[in-house]
């Protein structure tokens, strides 16, 4: 009889217990999958956080937590992931009553793009392993991931010939706002420009200098035209980085800068359309560079054909495809002006003559991954 009433016992214990997890296992459990950070550069590292608080009594003794993420992220530690067409993630948590676990997860950026962490699946077990339960819930989250940064050893080659054209053809105007001193006048000068007072002191007539500032705006077209040859997709991606490192570099030095491609936004479908680019714009523009997405329909030709030929900018056009459609619209866009054009390439110098244009060879790192 005690044997029969112990079992009874155990498992009127256990069936309450059961019943109690049933009832309360996601009582006051609370799981978030982020981002730490917003933004990352590629071949770069961030985190990944996880936290779980339990704040109740009841403990859970086992809680799987998995999830997945766009394979061109990887976790430095590949316990627990694996990758095939994404990255899938698995974690195994034990939290007591009233307890919070926060464990940060290093992630490599291996690719340039923009990423989501949309859903997060809870699998969570009683003390008996028997009971099994099951949420999901959204995490909403996301990550930029900017092209990866050019060493200004290696962008200074490209810029320095970019802007040796722009200071030799920049047309200069005097700024009226900024005062640069007083001079003799001569018959050419406005007779706006002349300081009455000055001259009264000085017994003659002199003007007021001014300042000159540079009237010179770059337009940048960046060409992501996909080629038959994904093994050439490096060089698209090389083409991003460059226009990247250039953008900056040329904001900096305050230069009106305008940048046009066939590139399309992954999240609006736009073309890349970017004018009067200002140094305010720059965390602006690296967002719009992770989100450019490669095309395979609209052609660099057609790109550089909608543009208005303007005599006040000088026109750079980085691009992996020489073929002859591409350099004949380049040619009539630049007119009689010199312009630039930048070609990527892997192993072969590119062959590319014009006398309408320079040819700038740019090397790809020997580094860049497919």
């Amino acid at each position: 009889m005690p044997i029969i009433i112990l079992m009874i016992a155990v498992f009127a214990v256990f069936f309450i217990i059961r019943k109690v997890y049933d009832k309360q296992w996601s009582k006051n459990l609370t799981a978030s999958v982020k981002f730490k950070e917003d933004a990352a550069y590629e071949n770069e590292k961030t985190q990944l956080v996880e936290v779980i608080s339990n704040d109740k009594l009841l403990p859970i003794p086992i809680l799987d937590i998995d999830f997945n993420l766009h394979r061109n992220l990887r976790f430095a530690n590949t316990a627990n992931s694996a990758v095939s067409d994404k990255l899938y993630r698995r974690d195994i948590f034990s939290i007591g009553s009233k307890k919070r676990i926060t464990r940060n997860l290093d992630i490599i950026c291996h690719k340039r793009g923009y990423y989501t962490l949309d859903k997060v699946n809870l699998t969570a077990h009683d003390i008996f392993l028997k009971g099994k339960y099951h949420t999901s819930f959204d995490s909403n989250d996301e990550i930029y991931v900017y092209p990866e940064r050019i060493s200004s050893e290696r962008i200074n080659i490209p810029f320095s010939q970019i802007m040796g054209e722009v200071l030799s053809r920049q047309k200069m105007l005097e700024d009226p706002f900024e005062f640069g001193g007083i001079r003799d006048y001569m018959i050419t000068d406005p007779m706006k420009y002349i300081n009455w007072k000055a001259s009264a002191k000085a017994g003659g007539l002199v003007v007021n200098q001014h300042d000159t500032t540079i009237t010179q705006k770059i337009t940048i077209i960046l060409d992501t035209y996909r080629t038959v040859s994904p093994l050439e997709d490096y060089l698209t991606e090389e083409s991003i980085r460059l226009t990247a490192a250039l953008a900056e570099r040329v904001i900096n030095q305050g230069i009106a800068l305008n940048i046009v491609g066939n590139g399309q936004d992954i999240l609006s479908g736009e073309f890349l359309r970017l004018y009067d680019l200002k140094g305010t714009d720059m965390e602006f523009l690296r967002k719009t560079f992770a989100r450019i997405v490669w095309h395979d329909e609209i052609t660099a030709d057609r790109i550089i054909g909608s543009i208005k030929p303007s005599e006040n900018e000088l026109y750079v056009f980085i691009t992996k495809n020489t073929e002859e459609e591409n350099i004949k619209a380049f040619e009539n866009l630049a007119g009689r002006n010199t312009a630039i054009m930048i070609v990527p390439y892997r192993d072969e110098l590119p062959k590319v003559e014009s006398n309408k244009f320079r040819v700038v060879p740019w090397k790809a790192a020997s580094g860049t991954k497919l």
